[in-house]
């Protein structure tokens, strides 16, 4: 294995055990947060992060993803994106902290928002930081280093609210913690990559970077749009009390997603983007995008089909509308995080704007077709909507992809087919234990399911992909390939 090859191994390995952990913890100490908070709460702080979230993709600028692709990069370069994001970011955290609380608090009819963003805002201020550290790090394919940061934050971020949450903080303990964690994040990634700013000075040079990172900025601008209209058209039409258990439930159905964008995407980049010259890359993405399915369709087919005993076990009665929401969400969440991989190997060739492209037609559609589906159908034509829009979405980049990648897209689907075939299978064995054994307590039926669920997928693999179940767990558990039979 080459030293290139196994930093990415490496990364792989510890982002995703970070990862993984971090996942764990959050989702522990949802569960405990949705028995201390209303269902207001929850609903206001997705506001909020809706709101903070657009406003972070602007600030960044693009720039971080800019670092990362570009082949040749000095320091004073890096000093120049600093300071452009420096003045971006004050400038919104100005704007942010004195205009937009009240627009949003006028928008959604309440005033309990104002105090939130305004705290919230804060954040602002240490994206330069965090945005020009992660992409030395990530060129220098440090990305264990970034997760085992987040991680700890993370691990902080649990503990904080829930002590808040306990001491009666509302919905502020996930504000205050939320607040912190980023700052924490900026922190430590800066100390890690050993980098400091020069003067003052914007280099002429940089101008093809900010061209990059605008194409960067526009693409998430617009899918961060069209995939969080669902909150904003919820909380519009349908109430905040809709929109929390909307929102508890989109934690849940896309928490390995999120797993999946840390952890695939981050490694994803930087590797695509080191063969963009070389005709190795197309076989990478196919490859990639085989592992990438391996893993993760067994776990949101497993989500679908255990969504009732989760939500019984874990969220109590009161949460049991969000069963159908996590369900169709985990379907929606499988399509995303295939999509999601090819998109980041059109960005490592240098055309971002494919992407901007698909998500500028993406906004108008998906903004309809959730309006049209609130107001005719409630909750379940926002639902309707999500399965009727996103899987033609997904064809769409799937043919841009072959068109500036030059994937062919017979192999590519012939490299998902195994493992979507397999977690078809097992999530019909699942499905057919559930009706067997409906009259146990959801605290003894779901860990047999998971484990009856988790043996029928290997022996699945096993038939169907061995070989490649067998490459995955070498680039992954070297240790335990060279002594398995």
């Amino acid at each position: 294995m080459n030293s290139a090859a196994g930093q990415v191994a490496q990364s792989v390995r510890w982002t995703g055990i970070s990862k993984a952990v971090a996942q764990g913890s959050t989702f522990a100490t949802t569960l405990i947060l949705v028995r201390l908070l209303s269902r207001e709460d929850f609903g206001l702080f997705a506001l909020a992060l809706f709101y903070i979230g657009l406003i972070d993709m602007f600030v960044e600028l693009g720039l971080s993803s800019a670092i990362i692709q570009r082949k040749n990069l000095n320091d004073s370069q890096l000093s120049s994106c600093f300071w452009v994001l420096a003045a971006c970011s004050g400038l919104l955290f100005t704007a942010s902290f004195l205009a937009a609380p009240g627009i949003m608090a006028t928008i959604f009819s309440d005033e309990r928002l104002i105090p939130i963003i305004q705290l919230i805002s804060v954040v602002l201020l240490v994206i330069p930081l965090s945005a020009t550290a992660t992409g030395i790090l990530s060129r220098k394919l440090r990305l264990d280093t970034i997760a085992k940061i987040e991680l700890s934050a993370a691990i902080i971020r649990c503990v904080a609210s829930l002590f808040l949450a306990f001491s009666g903080f509302g919905v502020m303990s996930l504000v205050y913690a939320f607040v912190g964690e980023r700052i924490l994040v900026a922190l430590l990634l800066t100390l890690a990559s050993n980098w400091r700013p020069r003067g003052c000075k914007i280099e002429d040079s940089v101008k093809s970077l900010l061209i990059f990172g605008a194409h960067i900025t526009a693409g998430r601008l617009l899918w961060y749009v069209y995939s969080r209209l669902d909150t904003l058209v919820v909380g519009r039409l349908l109430g905040v009390e809709v929109l929390g258990v909307y929102n508890v439930a989109f934690q849940i159905a896309n928490a390995f997603q999120q797993f999946i964008s840390s952890v695939c995407y981050r490694i994803a980049l930087p590797a695509f983007s080191k063969l963009q010259d070389s005709p190795e890359l197309r076989g990478t993405v196919i490859k990639a995008s085989r592992y990438l399915a391996i893993v993760a369709l067994p776990v949101f087919f497993g989500i679908v089909v255990t969504a009732p005993d989760i939500v019984n076990l874990f969220l109590g009665p009161k949460w049991i509308d969000a069963v159908a929401v996590i369900q169709v969400l985990a379907i929606i969440a499988s399509l995303q995080a295939l999509s999601g991989l090819l998109a980041q190997s059109v960005n490592a060739v240098g055309k971002p704007s494919v992407n901007t492209r698909i998500n500028l037609v993406s906004v108008p559609v998906f903004a309809i077709g959730f309006y049209f589906g609130a107001s005719l159908g409630g909750l379940p034509g926002v639902l309707a909507a999500w399965i009727f829009m996103f899987p033609l979405r997904y064809l769409v980049v799937a043919l841009a992809t072959r068109s500036a990648v030059g994937v062919d897209l017979r192999l590519y689907l012939r490299a998902i087919a195994g493992p979507l075939i397999a977690a078809a299978v097992m999530a019909a064995i699942v499905q057919a234990l559930l009706l067997l054994l409906q009259d146990w307590t959801p605290a003894g039926r779901l860990p047999m399911l998971v484990a009856l669920g988790a043996t029928a997928y290997a022996l699945g693999a096993f038939v169907i992909f061995r070989s490649s179940a067998r490459e995955l767990v070498s680039m992954l558990l070297p240790r335990f390939s060279r002594v398995a039979p």
